[in-house]
């Protein structure tokens, strides 16, 4: 089942999970700047809570940083990607690009 999106599925074919995903990350990127902004903080809370943290929560905390690693890295490497999403998102947002039915 496709979602409806401002994505043009004919150009980057993706299910309704990946958009989820896809705009998450961009969600961050428009919020934070960066999702490497967003790791480095979630490290620096880690520091601060670990002495007070049990074990299930440690293990709670280092999947969350994993996630964002992941995403940093995924970013990274597909940089130009990334732009042309965001610019996408950007002008179905202002009203630029058709919604797709």
């Amino acid at each position: 089942m496709k979602l409806k999106s401002y994505r043009q599925q004919e150009i980057y074919p993706i299910d309704q999970m990946e958009n989820k995903i896809v705009d998450l990350i961009l969600s961050i990127y428009d919020d934070f700047g960066s999702a490497e902004i967003v790791s480095d903080a979630i490290f620096e809370m880690y520091v601060k809570a670990e002495a007070q943290a049990s074990p299930e929560e440690k293990e709670k905390f280092l999947k969350i940083m994993g996630f964002f690693r992941c995403m940093t890295d995924m970013v990274t490497e597909n940089s130009e990607t990334f732009n042309d999403l965001q610019f996408e998102r950007k002008s179905f947002n202002d009203g630029i690009l058709p919604k797709q039915n």
